[in-house]
């Protein structure tokens, strides 16, 4: 056989697969291409390559069918016991879900309704403390106005005869 330039689809018939198939091998084995006069791509198939198709098993073959086979009781019996298990096992995790969501909503609720009290609680707070500052500077000034003043009660010359009649010392 000599080398021949063959399209895409005529490779594959010649080797037994698909038009796509025949195109990976030519790339793979990096088999000499070019465009044709009608503008499909040509390979130049090498003298001596031989491929032979794949043919299906017996074991697979689409002729043998299920109904072919020979029903296995045990068999049957041990997959339909797995399914039943395998729904209830579903059921209950589909049950442990909706729950566990529903867990979520109410617990997603009630941080909802805490960062409200919190809001609020912050806002109180707040204005206690500018109160108790108001009532800071209020009584610092009441207690100003309170304490006597040294230099107004015994300033002066009466206040130095007073001292000097009592021994005392002037407070500061």
């Amino acid at each position: 056989m000599a080398e021949r330039w063959l399209t895409y689809q005529q490779l594959g018939d010649a080797l037994g697969m698909t038009a796509s198939a025949a195109r990976q091998r030519a790339l793979r084995f990096g088999w000499r291409r070019m465009p044709g006069n009608d503008g499909k791509i040509l390979v130049l198939f090498p003298e001596g390559v031989s491929v032979q198709p794949r043919t299906r098993s017996p074991a697979r073959s689409p002729a043998q069918t299920l109904e072919q086979t020979p029903p296995n009781e045990s068999v049957a019996s041990a997959l339909a016991e797995a399914v039943a298990a395998f729904q209830k096992a579903e059921a209950r995790i589909v049950a442990e879900r909706d729950a566990a969501r529903a867990e979520a909503a109410t617990e997603r609720a009630r941080a909802g309704a805490a960062l409200v009290r919190a809001a609020s609680a912050e806002g109180q707070l707040q204005g206690l403390r500018e109160a108790a500052a108001r009532n800071a500077q209020q009584l610092e000034q009441v207690q100003a106005k309170q304490q006597p003043r040294q230099h107004d009660l015994f300033g002066g010359s009466i206040g130095r005869v007073l001292r000097t009649i009592t021994g005392r010392k002037p407070r500061d």
